[in-house]
């Protein structure tokens, strides 16, 4: 091969090499408030038909490999969902808040009527359950963070529609350990189109310790949240993980075998970031086996208008 020929092909590759290197963007954005300015936590931000995604930190920061041919989701609760173009992106994206138009919960003049638990874990919120590596026993299925930014949600009927209900406090079955690390708890709405959970309504960052622990299940008090729902209805409890590392071993969400329709996940790390059914599980001679689902229960309290 010809000198000259020689320095045209290496230069060919190298240039070729440095804008593949280019499209790659490794650096930090922040999602922010269009009005405000201010961070706002736990965004989620997914790649437009792409295994990948994230979730924002506290202060609304994020670090993603992103390429210039992507485009990006970013949604959080309270905002409108934006979609972004990767080939010029800047470093703060601003979302609009979300003016809610439906028929707001009022409270005035009402008497409460005591307190009901609600879920599928109802009947175990008083049992202490065990989890390997606790015990293998009551069918418990240990699920911690797989790098795969997952959720779970579960549905939780509201039964009589001439009452009002409050979210008091939400039990989410974990398995024994010496420490626990933080978790994301959500609360969504329900989507009476695909009867799959809608429009996230709440989220926190659970910095889970010994004494919010009852009989192995997280307790998350959510009394002065004011979260209300008419009954007759339904909202999502959901469980995930904060992204990026943690000092403490993350708690670890106990699942169990069970016959439910209420149980979904989903995870950043799919094409399509959408809810399904969870946990249909075949036995290793092809048999099908009971579902596998969560088990949270919330205790909620009921008021009625005078």
């Amino acid at each position: 091969m010809q000198p000259a020929i020689f320095r045209k092909l290496v230069l060919s590759l190298f240039f070729t090499a440095l804008h593949f290197i280019c499209a790659a963007q490794q650096v930090t954005r922040v999602v922010q408030d269009q009005f405000s300015k201010k961070g706002i936590p736990f965004a989620t931000v997914k790649v437009l038909n792409a295994n990948r995604g994230t979730i924002a930190s506290a202060n609304g920061e994020f670090h993603l490999e992103i390429f210039e041919n992507d485009s990006l989701f970013v949604f959080a609760v309270g905002y409108l969902l934006k979609k972004i173009s990767c080939r010029n992106p800047e470093r703060e994206i601003f979302l609009e808040p979300l003016v809610r138009t439906m028929d707001t919960i009022v409270v005035r003049h009402t008497i409460s009527l005591g307190t009901i638990v609600l879920g599928n874990g109802k009947d175990m919120l008083h049992k202490t359950h065990r989890c390997p590596h606790d015990k293998k026993k009551d069918n418990c299925i240990p699920w911690g963070p797989a790098n795969a930014k997952e959720e779970f949600a579960e549905r939780i009927n509201l039964p009589d529609p001439s009452r009002i209900y409050k979210i008091k406090t939400v039990y989410i079955p974990t398995r024994k350990d010496d420490e626990y690390g933080p978790v994301l708890i959500r609360i969504y709405d329900h989507d009476t189109i695909s009867q799959k959970p809608g429009e996230a309504l709440f989220v926190r960052l659970v910095n889970v310790s010994k004494k919010d622990i009852y009989k192995n299940k997280v307790r998350v008090n959510l009394s002065e949240q004011d979260l209300l729902f008419q009954g007759g209805t339904s909202f999502y409890v959901s469980v995930g993980w904060p992204d990026g590392p943690v000092k403490k071993r993350p708690a670890i969400l106990a699942l169990f075998e069970q016959d439910t329709k209420n149980t979904f996940s989903r995870s950043l790390t799919t094409k399509e970031y959408q809810w399904v059914s969870f946990g249909r599980a075949t036995n290793q001679d092809g048999t099908s086996r009971r579902n596998t689902g969560t088990a949270y229960a919330v205790e909620l309290e009921q008021l009625i208008r005078k």
